[in-house]
């Protein structure tokens, strides 16, 4: 399991989900970013 390289590419796409889902960012950033990167 790669959490850590996968932690990393998440922190630069939640810059892009924070203006685009901001309220799912503010529960749940890392979260929100990872199953919308899944899809």
């Amino acid at each position: 399991m790669e959490l850590a390289g996968v932690v990393e590419a998440t922190r630069k796409e939640v810059r892009l989900f924070k203006i685009g889902d901001s309220v799912c960012v503010n529960k749940h950033h890392i979260q929100c970013a990872y199953n919308s990167y899944s899809l």
